[in-house]
């Protein structure tokens, strides 16, 4: 028989035929005892015993025929008893009983079986989350990066439109920009004459939209003719010709330019004077001479030019009339030899601080049969106007289109219309019929309008 926690426990079948003894790991204090068969001289017998698996050898216990165990780790065991007679004789084979302890339930096979799910499954839930924590934050970069870029692309083209081209790409690259030296400079000047008493017919807003119709034709007129806008102040509009790449914008494309200006002007006040509505009249003045240039300023950057030559340009329209455009002597050197422009010789003017300054009028000579030329085009076109009728509804995406024109405020609106309604659109514009013939043997269109309303 056996103890198990002072209870005790006979066992169901002799020790020899019992194969395995289990107990509970609640029931780990366990006493064994026995007995020797010779029953004569009971007090004489002594025994040795040991636990395989516990005890690290065989333990004399003399005449007791106890062995207590306590706190027993879950496992088995082998119990190993041998008996002495009082001849002082051990039996020949020890009896033997196997002990196997019970784990408790999470020590068993299936609870480490579920430990290694659960800890496979979390790992894996581990490595899923860092990937999808990975995925979101790459995901978070795209969108941030795209951001990013689409606000360096706002400012790259909002430096592009603040600044030249070249001396964006300079203050970007470096950081800072250089004031240069340019020799021959062509500047405009512009101003509205009588533009504070127009301005108090007009309520703000009307004022300011009709200050942005014609300075944003200006501003095509310039880009038309390679000519770099400097600045506006109030009702004044500055531009250069020359600056900052002397290649583009010479004294010739500075006058036309002007000349443009007051044209568009001149439609604009037949619209409002039919409409019952005040107009701007305007005086446009060029100088030509070496001007300094560069980029001022910290936060609001603003690309400029200083000289002489400045406020000569600005003494000469000042002292021009109004629908005209007036140059200076230097500027009447460089184009004197053009064939399209008439020059009326003023003489020497009184300019303010400046003495007397020898002054031009210009304007463009037409042509009398510009009219001859524009009925050629018609004909010339007619066909593939009349065929292309029917496909109003193609795809006109990346498309080129000639626009026949000679109103520089239909010009103006067309190409506004095209471009916002249009993406990628490219709009080639042809003033009059002998152009229009030119440009359309010489290139291919795949859009022609003429005299849009």
């Amino acid at each position: 028989a056996l103890d198990v926690r002072d209870e005790q426990a006979p066992l169901d079948l002799p020790p020899h035929m019992l194969n395995d003894l289990k107990i509970s790991h609640r029931d780990n204090m366990i006493t064994f005892e026995f007995a020797n068969m010779e029953y004569s001289s009971r007090g004489q017998h002594e025994f040795q015993y040991q636990l395989i698996g516990f005890d690290p050898e065989p333990i004399l216990a003399g005449r007791n025929n106890t062995a207590v165990y306590t706190n027993l780790d879950p496992g088995t065991y082998t119990f190993q008893v041998q008996g002495r007679n009082r001849d002082g004789v051990w039996s020949r084979v020890p009896a033997t009983m196997q002990l196997t302890v019970l784990p408790p339930w999470w020590r068993t096979w299936w609870a480490y079986s579920l430990y290694f799910v659960l800890l496979a499954g979390s790992v894996l839930g581990y490595v899923f989350w860092q990937r999808w924590q990975r995925m979101r934050l790459e995901r978070t970069v795209e969108l941030r990066t795209r951001e990013l870029s689409r606000e360096k692309r706002r400012s790259e083209e909002l430096l592009r439109n603040i600044l030249p081209g070249g001396v964006a790409n300079e203050l970007r690259s470096a950081g800072r920009t250089e004031a240069k030296q340019y020799d021959r400079v062509s500047i405009l000047f512009s101003d509205f004459q009588g533009f504070t008493g127009i301005s108090e017919q007009l309520s703000p807003a009307e004022l300011v939209d009709e200050l942005n119709v014609c300075f944003k034709a200006f501003d095509r007129i310039m880009e038309k003719h390679g000519v770099e806008k400097i600045k506006t102040i109030g009702d004044a509009y500055m531009a250069a010709g020359g600056v900052p790449d002397p290649e583009k914008g010479g004294p010739l494309a500075v006058v036309r330019a002007a000349l443009d200006m007051q044209e568009i002007m001149q439609e604009r006040k037949a619209e409002r004077t039919a409409q019952g509505r005040p107009h701007f009249e305007m005086r446009v003045g060029i100088h030509t001479g070496p001007v300094v240039a560069g980029v001022v300023g910290l936060k609001k950057f603003q690309y400029d030019i200083w000289g002489d030559t400045v406020n000569i340009a600005s003494r000469i329209e000042s002292s021009g009339a109004v629908g005209r455009v007036n140059i200076s002597a230097s500027t009447h050197a460089e184009i004197s030899e053009n064939p399209d422009l008439v020059f009326e010789a003023r003489g020497r003017v009184m300019a303010k601080g400046k003495g007397e300054l020898e002054m031009y009028f210009v304007s463009r000579r037409y042509s009398e049969h510009q009219g001859g030329d524009d009925e050629r085009l018609e004909r010339f076109l007619a066909t593939g106007s009349a065929g292309n009728a029917g496909h109003a509804d193609l795809d006109l995406r990346g498309s080129r289109i000639l626009l026949v024109e000679d109103n520089d405020f239909n010009i103006m609106v067309a190409q506004d219309e095209l471009q916002a309604s249009i993406p990628d659109v490219r709009v080639d514009v042809a003033k009059n019929g002998r152009e229009a013939v030119r440009m359309v043997r010489e290139q291919e269109f795949d859009l022609v309008l003429m005299d849009v309303q």
